[in-house]
C-alpha cells in the first residue's frame, strides 16, 4: 500500500510559510514527532502554538512523543551507520511504546511527520517515514 506520507521541518519557516507549505501540498494531518515540543529559540512552534496554528487552517495536529528521540540518544543514533541507526531507532521507539502497525492503520489521509531538524538526513523523521512505508521531504 502506498501511503500519503511526507516529512517536514518547521525550522526553516515562519508560521505563515509553514502553513502555506502544508496547504499547498494538501496535508490534512500533522504528526509532531518531536520528543521536546518547546523551544526558547522558536517559541512560535511550541506544541500549543503549533496545534493552534495548523488547526486554524483545518489541519489535524497530533503529538506522538513516543516517536521522538530524547536528547541523550540523538547524537548516539546519528553517529551510527544507516542500517544500525535504523535498527537502533526502531528499538528505541518500540521501548517507548510506539506501535508502528497501529500508526500505519491511522494513516488514512495525507499526513506529514514533523520535526525541528533543519535537514532531513540524518533526522529520525526520515527513518520513521521509511519504517511506515514511504514518505518524502516537503
Amino acid at each position: 500500500m502506498s501511503l500519503n506520507l511526507y516529512t517536514v521541518t518547521c525550522s526553516k519557516h515562519t508560521p505563515e510559510s509553514f502553513t502555506a507549505l502544508l496547504l499547498s501540498e494538501g496535508i490534512t494531518d500533522l504528526w509532531d514527532t518531536r520528543w521536546t515540543t518547546s523551544s526558547q529559540f522558536r517559541p512560535e512552534f511550541c506544541k500549543s502554538r503549533m496545534k493552534a496554528l495548523v488547526e486554524s487552517v483545518g489541519i489535524r495536529y497530533t503529538h506522538h512523543r513516543v516517536l521522538g528521540v530524547p536528547g541523550a540518544e540523538r547524537d548516539r543514533l546519528r553517529a551510527l551507520p544507516n542500517g544500525e541507526g535504523r535498527a537502533a531507532y526502531l528499538a528505541l521507539i518500540t521501548r517507548q511504546g510506539a506501535n508502528l502497525e497501529h500508526l500505519k492503520g491511522a494513516l488514512q489521509s495525507k499526513a506529514a511527520l514533523l520535526c525541528a531538524c533543519a535537514k532531513g538526513a540524518p533526522c529520525h523523521r526520515l527513518l520513521l517515514a521509511e519504517l511506515l512505508g514511504g514518505g518524502c521531504e516537503l
